[in-house]
This record gives C-alpha cells, sequence and structure tokens, in this order.
C-alpha cells in the first residue's frame, strides 16, 4: 500500500488517500528479475556479474573470479537435444548452488558458462578444494528426458587485484586461465598465470600476422633434395615453406600448427601446392623428367571435401604430370574417416599421383593402413635416425622398418640423415633414400637448380 495524509485547512480536516501498488511492485520486481537473472536457471546473469565486480572493485577489497564451463557442450545438444541439455543445466546449478559455500556466489555467462565469485581472497589451494567439491557434487549421472547424462566442467580462476585491477581485464584473464584449464586432459583446473597468458596473446598476435602473410608475399618455398642410395643422384625434393615477417624469419614449428589450428593450414597449404607445382614443371621442362616434387598434407587439408578436386585443378592448370608429384600425409590423417581417407586416396593415385606417409613410425602406425590404403613410400621419421649408428634399438627399429616397407613393394626413405655412418647403416640394410644435412639443408629454387646440374 501507498498512503498520502494532507491537511486540508478550509475545512479543518485530513485528506487520506491510500493507493494499492501491489501490482506496481510485483511488475517492478518482474522486471528486475527478466534484467539479472536468468530465466531457466534463476542465477544471476552476466548483467548482474558486471555490476557486482564493479561493486566489488570499487571497494577495494580482496577477491578471487573464477570461471567454469561445461566441456564438449555443443556435443550434448546435437547428441541428447536442446530440451534435455536445458534440464541437465538446471540440475546441475541447483545441485552446485546446495554445494557452494555461503560466501561464493554462482551466476550463469551463457547457456555452457558459469562465473564464481568469492568475496574472500582465496589460496589456489582452498581453490582446488573448492573446485573438487563442485565436481564431485555433479559426478553422479543426472536425470533428463533423454535419460542419465553425465558432465565435465572445466575451472579458471583469478585473483584481484593481483591479476587485474579492472573488470575487463579481469575477464581476459581469467578466460585464458579457463583455456588453458580446457587443455588439461586430467583436472581441468588453472589459476592465472603471466607466462601461459603472454603465451596465448603470443600466438593469437602470431595467427593475425599469418592471415596476412599471403597477401604480403611473406611466404616462401625452400626445396630439400632427396639421394638414391642406389644410383647416387638425386631422385625427389621435398617442399618446405618458410615464414619472413618483418625481416625475422619464424620457425615452421612455430607457425604450422597454429595454422592448422585455427584454419589457415587451407589457404596456405593450397599455395604452396600451387608455387610447388609450378616449381617442379620447370624442372620437368629443364629436362628432369623422372624428378618428383613430394608435399606435405596436413590432416585438416586432406580432409577437406574439395582437396581432391584441387589437386586436381592445380595439375591442370600448371600442367605438372601427376607422376611428378608426391603428396605426404601423417599417420594421423587414418584415424579419421578412414572410408573417406581411403576414397580421396584412391582417386588421388588413379591420377598417378605418389603418395608417401611421412614421419612414420611415430603416429598410429597400423600394418593394416599399410594394407589397405594404396601407398607407395615410408619416410623413416629423423628421431630414429639420429641415434641409429650407436643405439641397439634405434638401429633395429630402422631395420625392421624397412624389412616391412620391402616386403610389402614400398619405397623406403629416411629423413635426417646427418651423418657418414648414418648413411653406411642404411645402405647395409637397402633403404633406398636419404634425406638431411649429410647431403644437403633445404634450398632456394635457383640454389636447388644449381644443384641439378652438378649432380
Amino acid at each position: 500500500m501507498q498512503t498520502n495524509i494532507n491537511w486540508l485547512k478550509d475545512i479543518d480536516a485530513y485528506d487520506l488517500h491510500i493507493v494499492d501498488i501491489t501490482e506496481r511492485k510485483l511488475a517492478e520486481q518482474k522486471v528486475k528479475n527478466l534484467a539479472f537473472y536468468v530465466q531457466e536457471t534463476q542465477l544471476p546473469n552476466l548483467y548482474k556479474l558486471n555490476k557486482d565486480v564493479d561493486n566489488h572493485i570499487n571497494s577495494h577489497h580482496k577477491f578471487t573470479f573464477g570461471l567454469f564451463e561445461i566441456l564438449d557442450f555443443n556435443h550434448l545438444v546435437s547428441t541428447h537435444g536442446l530440451e534435455a541439455t536445458n534440464e541437465l543445466v538446471c540440475e546441475m546449478t541447483k545441485i552446485i548452488s546446495q554445494n557452494l559455500p555461503d560466501t561464493v556466489n554462482l551466476y550463469q555467462i551463457n547457456e555452457s558458462q558459469f562465473a564464481l565469485l568469492c568475496p574472500d581472497s582465496t589460496s589456489s589451494a582452498s581453490l582446488q578444494l573448492l573446485t573438487e567439491k563442485i565436481k564431485v557434487s555433479v559426478d553422479k549421472p543426472i536425470v533428463t528426458c533423454a535419460g542419465d547424462l553425465f558432465i565435465e566442467l572445466s575451472f579458471g580462476y583469478c585473483f584481484y587485484p593481483d591479476h587485474g585491477q579492472s573488470r575487463n581485464q579481469l575477464f581476459k584473464n581469467v578466460h585464458s586461465a579457463l583455456a588453458i584449464a580446457a587443455q588439461n586432459e586430467y583436472d581441468h583446473f588453472s589459476l592465472f598465470n603471466l607466462e601461459f597468458s603472454e603465451k596465448i596473446q603470443a600466438s593469437a598476435t602470431l595467427i593475425d600476422n599469418l592471415r596476412n602473410a599471403l597477401q604480403l608475399n611473406e611466404l616462401y618455398l625452400v626445396f630439400q633434395p632427396q639421394l638414391s642410395l642406389a644410383e647416387q643422384k638425386i631422385t625427389g625434393i621435398e617442399t618446405l615453406v618458410r615464414w619472413k615477417h618483418q625481416n625475422i624469419i619464424i620457425s615452421p614449428a612455430d607457425f604450422i600448427p597454429l595454422a592448422e589450428q585455427s584454419g589457415l593450414i587451407i589457404p596456405i597449404g593450397k599455395w604452396i601446392l600451387h608455387q610447388a607445382c609450378i616449381f617442379a614443371k620447370k624442372l620437368v621442362d629443364e629436362g628432369y623428367k623422372e624428378i618428383v616434387v613430394a608435399v606435405n598434407v596436413s590432416p585438416r587439408q586432406f580432409s577437406h571435401p574439395d582437396f581432391s578436386q584441387n589437386v586436381n585443378d592445380i595439375l591442370a592448370e600448371t600442367q605438372l604430370p601427376a607422376k611428378n608429384l608426391e603428396l605426404e600425409i601423417t599417420e594421423g590423417v587414418f584415424v579419421h574417416n578412414e572410408s573417406r581417407t581411403l576414397c580421396v586416396m584412391k582417386e588421388l593415385k588413379a591420377i598417378g599421383i605418389h603418395l608417401s606417409i611421412d614421419d612414420f613410425g611415430t603416429g598410429y602406425s597400423s600394418l593394416s593402413y599399410l594394407k589397405r590404403f594404396p601407398v607407395d613410400k615410408l619416410k623413416i621419421d629423423q628421431s630414429f635416425i639420429l641415434d641409429c649408428h650407436t643405439n641397439e634399438e634405434d638401429k633395429a627399429l630402422v631395420k625392421t622398418i624397412v624389412s616391412l616397407g620391402k616386403n610389402l613393394g614400398l619405397s623406403l626413405i629416411a629423413e635426417g640423415v646427418e651423418l657418414r655412418e648414418h648413411v653406411d647403416y642404411l645402405k647395409d640394410i637397402e633403404c633406398d633414400e636419404i634425406q638431411g644435412y649429410w647431403f644437403s639443408r633445404p634450398l632456394e629454387a635457383d640454389a636447388l637448380v644449381e644443384l641439378l646440374k652438378k649432380s
């Protein structure tokens, strides 16, 4: 009720007005609820979290900011449906709320991400205990309309003011901690660490720069010759990509994984293949008609639905005979969609392209792959070659791979050959080809042509 009392002097009386404002108050409360709470779970939302974080910062009191998320949430939705997943989330938040200390506030950021606000500064050890308590509380199956479902959570934390003195900085750093936690397959827990954050930022910057590398002509190719031990002549060349950014050479070990992760490997890989075929056609036209130019193909590139067609188009455009091209794939390609992989390999083999398995022995080695898939060559990984002249186990492994390949009618090439002793041993066991610093480092195109003229 709202009451107003006025004294009316002229009639010597009070004027009393009583208004029922229940509906207005209920409406105001409803609007406030809609503004500050997620309707399905009734948890405070991101807007409320922002206000509370700002209030804590303005009070200059230390506090802990945590973020956790449901792992593989999209898989849950695609497998069990939205209704069941919503039930799962609602039940999970109820369970967690009941098991949180009174001093810890729980918020919902979005469908799969949640925040924790601990007004008291907390140690790493106590955060781990809190995390474990939450994990244990939802460790049992949760009943939904799609049956009993399980969830797995990942947690990241940061401290105010140690890890940020503004809301924006705290959000940035707690997300960095969460990203690191998600990569930890054992405990999915991480407290913000400046060193890790700097690595994440450096990777993000590298990816941004890599996006422009093709347009800025910063990428270029080098070629490492492959020597036939029996004929003592160059029979093949491996294509390798290099990146020069602002006069600094960036290692492929640094940018290739990021290119794969970000999807940039698709346009970069296509460019590499195109440039390699142009160079190979030049060699063929100069009389090196049997030379084979090898190009590495990443798993993501190989699995692209247009990959086989792209290879065909590039061969047609450059007019390179298919027999002069070799595609190197890693064993990891075989573990994703085997039927699709086999189909693509058969298409490539049908037009005359050579196929080799790169880094053989370091991945998902399986005799069934060698039997079923149309492979021409095995490349023995350099990690086995490094000590094969002194280490009996490496020596036995290399000999076994060579023997296996020979029995299956495959060619063998050893990578990372750096010593005369390596060459002598590989000759003894009848390895077909070698590649490495003992014979030649990777060379730019003009230098490679000069080496071919001398050999």
